[in-house]
C-alpha cells in the first residue's frame, strides 16, 4: 500500500474522533456566522418583499436538489469510505458526482427554461420568473457544495471540508458588502447572482484539486459495496427530515404575500442559527452514548445531558419575549412582522434542543427504523397540515404547525427512549445490557 493509501485509511483513537469533531465544530460555527451576518446585511438594505424574491432560490434549490443529493451523498460516502486506496475511492466518488451534477444540470435546464410557467402558473407570481432562473445556475451549485463536502468527508478531509465552506460565506460576504455598502443600489437580483454564483466556483475549484472530475480512479467491487439495511433507514429519516423542511417554504411562496415570505424566512435564519446548538448536542452525544457498557450507564449519562440542556433550553425560552427586539436590533423596524414567528420559533428551539438527547440515544442503540417511521408520520403530517392551514392562516399557520411536528417527533422519541432505559430488548448494533 502506498503512503499516499495508508493516509487515507481511517484514523482510530479519541485523540482523532475529538480533533475531527471539534474541526467540524469550528468550521460549522465560523460558516454559519460569516453566513449570518451575510443575511444581515441583505435585510438592512432590502425589504420583506425583495428578501421574499432572494428566498426562493433557497426554496426551489433545496426542494428539487436535497432530497437526491442527499441520497447520492450518503452513497458517495459509505462506498467510497470502503475503499483501502486512494485510488477507488476517488473511483467511486467520481462516479456517483458525475450523476448527481448530470441531475443538477438537467433540473437547472427544466428551471431556465420553465422560468415564466413556473413563476405564473405554479406559484401564482409572474415576478419570480427572473429567480427562477437565477436558482438554475444555485441548482448546479448547491450540488457542487454537497458533492465537494461529501468526498472530503469520505476522505476523512474534515479540515479541507471546514475551510471551503469559510471561504465560499466570505466570499458571498464580500460580495454583499461591495454590492450593499460600496455600490449602494444594487438590485437584490444581482445579491442572488453572486448568491448562486460563488458556490461553483469554490466548489468547482475545490473538486478539481480533489483529483475526482477526472475520474482516473478504480472502482470498489460491488461486493465490497453492499446496501446496508440499517443505514438505509437512517437515509430514510434524513430524507423525511428534509422533505418537511421544504415543505412550509413551498407553500407560503405559492399562496402568500412574498413580503409576507420574506418575514418568515428572515425568522427562518435566525431559528436555523439557534438550532446549531441541538445539532452539536446529537453530534457530540453519539458517541458518547455509544460508549456506554450498561443501561445503566447510559440512563445515568442521559440525566446528566438532559440537564445540561435544558439550561440552554431556557435561555432560548428568556428570550421569546425579546424577539421583537432582536429583529428591530438585526434588520429594523421593516421586518416587524417577523417577530411573532421568532416567538414561535425559538420556542421550537428550545423544545428541539431539551429533546434532542433522546435522539441521540436511539442513534447510539441502532433503531434506525423506529427513527424513520417517526420522521415518516411527522412528514406526512407536516405536509397535510401546512397544504390545509397555511394558504388561508399564513406565516403564524405555518411556524406553528412545523414547531408542533417536530415536538410530537421528539416526544415519541423521549418515549421510545425511556422504554429502552426501563429495560427493552438490547440494540442489535450495541447490544447494551443492563445495569
Amino acid at each position: 500500500m502506498s503512503a499516499d493509501s495508508k493516509r487515507f485509511v481511517c484514523e482510530t483513537g479519541s485523540d482523532g474522533l475529538l480533533r475531527k469533531i471539534l474541526t467540524v465544530f469550528t468550521g460549522s460555527s465560523l460558516t454559519k456566522l460569516i453566513s449570518f451576518f451575510s443575511i444581515w446585511l441583505i435585510v438592512q438594505n432590502y425589504d420583506p418583499y425583495e428578501f421574499g424574491l432572494f428566498s426562493v432560490i433557497d426554496t426551489l434549490n433545496g426542494f428539487f436538489a436535497g432530497v437526491i443529493v442527499t441520497w447520492l451523498n450518503w452513497l458517495l460516502i459509505q462506498r467510497s469510505a470502503k475503499a483501502v486506496e486512494k485510488e477507488q475511492a476517488l473511483g467511486v466518488s467520481a462516479r456517483i458526482l458525475k450523476l448527481e451534477l448530470l441531475y443538477a444540470g438537467g433540473v437547472g435546464l427544466l428551471l431556465l427554461a420553465a422560468a415564466g410557467p413556473i413563476a405564473s402558473l405554479v406559484f401564482g407570481k409572474p415576478e419570480l420568473e427572473p429567480f427562477v432562473r437565477i436558482s438554475s445556475i444555485g441548482m448546479i451549485g448547491y450540488t457542487a457544495v454537497a458533492g465537494r463536502s461529501a468526498v472530503y468527508q469520505a476522505a476523512k478531509s474534515f479540515h479541507k471540508d471546514a475551510l471551503f465552506n469559510i471561504i465560499n460565506s466570505a466570499a458571498f460576504l464580500i460580495a454583499v458588502v461591495m454590492l450593499t455598502i460600496v455600490l449602494r443600489g444594487s438590485s437584490i437580483s444581482a445579491i442572488a447572482l453572486f448568491y448562486v454564483s460563488i458556490p461553483c466556483l469554490v466548489s468547482g475549484y475545490a473538486l478539481s484539486a480533489s483529483g475526482v472530475l477526472a475520474g482516473r480512479g478504480r472502482v470498489i467491487e460491488r461486493s465490497s459495496a453492499r446496501f446496508d439495511p440499517g443505514q438505509g433507514w437512517l437515509l430514510s429519516y434524513s430524507l423525511f427530515l428534509w422533505i418537511a423542511a421544504q415543505v412550509h417554504l413551498l407553500v407560503l411562496t405559492g399562496a402568500r404575500p412574498l413580503a409576507e415570505l420574506g418575514a418568515y424566512a428572515f425568522a427562518s435564519k435566525i431559528y436555523l442559527l439557534a438550532l446549531m446548538v441541538m445539532n452539536y448536542v446529537k453530534t457530540v452525544l453519539l458517541p458518547e452514548f455509544s460508549a456506554c457498557r450498561t443501561r445503566e450507564l447510559l440512563r445515568r449519562k442521559l440525566i446528566t445531558v438532559v440537564k445540561l440542556v435544558s439550561v440552554v433550553a431556557l435561555v432560548f425560552i428568556a428570550a421569546i419575549p425579546f424577539a421583537g427586539v432582536i429583529t428591530d436590533l438585526i434588520a429594523g423596524g421593516r421586518y416587524a412582522d417577523s417577530a411573532p414567528v421568532l416567538r414561535i420559533l425559538l420556542l421550537g428551539a428550545a423544545f428541539s434542543t431539551a429533546l434532542a438527547p433522546f435522539a441521540a440515544v436511539l442513534f447510539a442503540e441502532g433503531r434506525f427504523k423506529a427513527l424513520a417511521f417517526s420522521g415518516l408520520i411527522m412528514m406526512l403530517g407536516n405536509t397535510l397540515l401546512q397544504l390545509l392551514l397555511t394558504p388561508r392562516y399564513g406565516i403564524i399557520s405555518a411556524a406553528w404547525i412545523l414547531v408542533g411536528t417536530n415536538l410530537a417527533m421528539n416526544s415519541v422519541f423521549m418515549v421510545l427512549t425511556s422504554r429502552i432505559l426501563r429495560g427493552g430488548p438490547a440494540s442489535p448494533s450495541t447490544g447494551h445490557p443492563e445495569g
